[in-house]
């Protein structure tokens, strides 16, 4: 788990980072506004979490759908970057032949099977 200084990057739109500079003018610095293309930003977490906040009071007042749609994806930012710096877990493989089946273990008898001499 990301602490809260550990910097993420998240890739954003020319359309995100403006939404983002103007919710968040200390951060309009380092996000390439004239550059049309996506860019990969670098974040902490607790700005990630700040824009969060930010990003969804402010879509109550956003003037048309695109700025909407922008703002709903930073909102979204956090999560992404968490879920990118996730370890993976290990799978765990068993070969079924190599469990005992229901009678082999403990004299127990498989619940489907009938009962001998039945």
């Amino acid at each position: 788990m990301a602490d809260a200084s550990q910097r993420l990057t998240v890739r954003l739109t020319q359309a995100q980072r403006k939404v983002i500079a103007e919710i968040a003018p200390e951060l309009a610095a380092r996000l390439k506004l004239d550059d049309k293309s996506q860019r990969t930003v670098p974040f902490t977490l607790a700005e990630l979490r700040a824009l969060k906040e930010k990003a969804g009071r402010a879509i109550r007042q956003a003037s048309t759908g695109v700025v909407r749609n922008s703002l709903r994806h930073v909102t979204e930012l956090e999560a992404n970057a968490m879920i990118r710096t996730m370890r993976p877990l290990p799978f765990v493989c068993l070969l079924l032949t190599s469990l005992p089946t229901p009678i082999q273990a403990d004299g127990m008898r498989n619940c489907l099977a009938p009962a001998k001499g039945k």
